[in-house]
């Protein structure tokens, strides 16, 4: 069986608009979470705008044909040609029928259609009558244009679809481009994610549900997993595309080498869509991608937590840990990049994997940060700070509405072409 790489990385996202400004950003514990004043009620978000970026708006203005499609799909190709041309894979003389493309959303276009509805409707107060919207409408609900859109561009032959499996996509997507180019299906995957879900559609739906943080204090520390005060989870938006390969085929074109995907597992406890009864699937996610990956426990040096800062999930997640690794669970550093850039829903497996790759380029573990409050329910190693280690292994774990649990397991490639 192939094994899998990944050599190219692109990303915009409140924590940084490049690799090197998100990975600077999250060794530094940079909150990006700030007041959403367009938002009547639930006004805390994280948003590429953030005080520190330009408006991403001026980031895409090369990309004409999107200019006028959904926020998602802007971001998308922002972070997809970014992937590409850090990967430099279309530099060389791969085949294009041996390039793909899986990409996932949650959302999609919601505030697209919300926003054609309200033009259509007079925010709700008259009667929908068919009038003709243009492409964009049908573009935005479609989750797999921003695939179709960079296949045709770049005439990328092989795979070419999209998953839309909530909060555990992002990892998800990674899975299926690496069990495809692992079983020869394709040699390399554009694999990745865009989420831009501000809008006041989805806080009401995730609000009636209690998902959001209740938090009434200082916005900066409203995101704060495994923390005894956490109150819900901050939404964000965010694209992460990664470049995936087979590890000949990277080598041969002495690609750069970020890291090895290991394995991947995936679990669902068919139980509810928002309740969690206990952690075991979430534990047997962690356990068989660990299992897979071919590690012994005591390799693993960090692992990039889904930690939601939900009541529910922080409990579940620690308690799967516990049993995934045993005596190790304790001393492995942990941290959940949602303490700092908020939950962007699909894409947030891809952004602790952004992270948990930085740790391999650095060697510094990102922070959980806003972790002040121990919850005796939540104790294991959570880090308050930075911390400068040198790993070899990461675990990265999701969980999502539907009960939903994955695991991915990664390590730092040593071979001769890694720089």
């Amino acid at each position: 069986m192939n094994e899998v790489v990944i050599t190219g990385i692109g990303v915009i996202s409140p924590g940084g608009k490049d690799k090197k400004e998100f990975w600077s950003n999250t060794e530094k514990g940079i909150s990006f979470v700030e007041f959403d004043e367009e938002m009547e009620k639930m006004k805390i978000s994280s948003s590429v705008n953030s005080k520190i970026h330009e408006n991403v708006d001026t980031l895409i203005e090369g990309f004409k044909e999107v200019r006028n499609e959904s926020r998602f799909t802007k971001l998308a190709v922002y972070a997809a040609e970014q992937a590409l041309k850090d990967s430099k894979i279309n530099d060389g003389n791969t085949e294009r029928k041996d390039i793909g493309i899986i990409s996932c959303s949650a959302i999609g276009g919601t505030p697209t259609i919300q926003k054609i509805y309200e033009v259509l409707t007079n925010k709700g107060t008259e009667n929908l009558s068919y009038k003709p919207v243009g492409k964009e409408f049908y573009n935005a609900g479609m989750f797999n244009f921003p695939g179709a859109y960079m296949a045709h561009k770049y005439k990328m032959k092989n795979i070419c679809y999209a998953l839309s499996t909530g909060c555990t996509a992002g990892l998800d997507v990674i899975g299926e481009s690496y069990n495809l180019i692992k079983s020869g299906v394709a040699k390399v995957i554009l694999t990745g994610g865009a989420e831009a879900p501000l809008t006041s559609l989805t806080y009401s739906t995730l609000d009636v549900i209690n998902a959001l943080s209740k938090w009434k204090n200082d916005p900066s520390k409203a995101s704060r997993p495994f923390d005894m005060k956490r109150a819900g989870f901050v939404i964000g938006e965010s694209s992460v595309f990664f470049v995936l390969e087979e590890l000949n085929h990277a080598v041969n074109r002495g690609a750069h080498i970020y890291c090895k995907v290991d394995s991947f597992a995936s679990y669902n406890n068919a139980y509810h869509m928002t309740d969690l009864k206990e952690s075991l699937y979430l534990e047997k996610a962690m356990s068989q991608a660990i299992k897979q990956s071919k590690k012994n426990i005591s390799e693993f040096g960090y692992i990039n937590a889904h930690g939601s800062s939900t009541k529910q999930n922080d409990k579940c997640e620690t308690d799967a840990i516990k049993s995934a690794f045993g005596k190790y669970a304790k001393t492995i550093p942990i941290s959940s990049s949602k303490s700092m850039v908020g939950h962007p829903l699909s894409v947030a497996g891809l952004v602790g994997t952004l992270a948990s790759i930085g740790v391999f380029e650095s060697g510094i573990l990102p922070p959980n940060i806003n972790y002040e409050y121990p919850d005796p329910e939540c104790d294991l190693f959570y880090l308050q700070k930075c911390r400068k280690e040198n790993v070899n292994t990461v675990l990265t774990s999701a969980s999502g509405f539907g009960g939903i649990h994955s695991a991915c397991v990664l390590s730092k490639y040593k071979g001769d072409y890694y720089e």
